[in-house]
């Protein structure tokens, strides 16, 4: 599965990133691989997730490279490789220490949340890691002002979560703005409590097809996936796009124990079946080489 440790959400927070910016991490995120990459991103699938055009997305990617938010790799003239800069480790073992958002929690994806202003997107990922992780949450509401909106930035005993800072009337706004994700109630006794709504993917949803796809399928498809359209192999059929990812999960704790990357081996693996059998996609034969390449010193 992958994740959004809480320390790298407030890290990506602190770097003022914009509403499309956070969007697009969050899309990124659901396809994290063993060695926390995201290979073969291509502008077509991100311009359909996010609804952008072409040059938003050319101009996100510039954008979060500058703010060291990502680094980018070409190993193809078609695709992108990504890593994320703003968190030191997405592993599990990390996340659940920590507390983490899911990369494919619906809420993150929905059109609610995608149509927030920036600052408010900051306030609901900080939120829902609060709300989820204690099943609701209570509030005073002074509390929450000098959390959100210290009237002394400078003076602020808590940790920063925002940027820059706000005032509490801008803050008011946001909960308003809020509101169609979170239930917010201010009680009498002057407490705010929230609950996480229920947002369940739309019909219409890009995502749709990938609701029912493990989050390891989702990876591990989508690289071979990317790999097939890098050497322009078409028509294959699709138990054999999923006897090949499945190579990637039967590796992957062996890799790693080889000390080698199983995402490094299969793509070593495919380019040489693509060289030696041609456009085709071979998994008997990619898994012979997979296995040359791991035990290879």
């Amino acid at each position: 599965m992958a994740y959004l440790p809480s320390d790298a959400v407030h890290n990506l927070i602190l770097k003022n990133p914009t509403s499309l910016e956070i969007d697009f991490i969050i899309y990124l995120a659901q396809y994290l691989d063993t060695d926390d990459k995201i290979r073969g991103v291509y502008y077509k699938d991100a311009m359909e997730a996010l609804g952008c055009c072409k040059q938003s997305f050319y101009n996100v990617l510039r954008s979060l490279e500058k703010k060291s938010i990502i680094r980018i790799d070409r190993e193809s003239e078609i695709d992108y490789d990504i890593t994320f800069l703003f968190g030191d480790d997405f592993s599990y073992e990390h996340a659940k220490k920590v507390g983490y958002l899911p990369a494919r929690l619906d809420t993150i994806h929905s059109k609610q949340f995608k149509e927030l202003p920036a600052i408010a997107k900051m306030i609901a990922l900080d939120l829902l890691l609060i709300v989820r992780t204690n099943k609701g949450w209570k509030i005073g509401v002074q509390t929450f002002y000098d959390k959100y909106a210290p009237e002394d930035f400078s003076k602020s005993e808590g940790e920063f979560v925002l940027p820059f800072p706000i005032k509490v009337k801008t803050l008011k706004g946001y909960l308003k703005q809020l509101k169609s994700i979170f239930y917010i109630n201010k009680t009498l006794n002057g407490l705010y409590t929230f609950a996480v709504r229920t947002i369940k993917v739309a019909p219409d949803d890009v995502r749709k097809k990938d609701v029912k796809v493990s989050d390891n399928d989702l990876w591990t498809q989508r690289l071979v996936s990317n790999l097939c359209r890098r050497h322009k192999i078409i028509g294959y059929a699709k138990q054999k796009l999923k006897d090949t990812a499945h190579l990637l999960l039967q590796y992957k704790n062996i890799a790693k124990e080889l000390g080698k990357s199983v995402c490094d081996v299969m793509i070593s693996a495919f380019d040489e079946a693509v060289l030696s059998s041609g456009r085709r996609l071979n998994p008997k034969y990619i898994h012979v080489l997979m296995e040359e390449f791991l035990y290879d010193t």
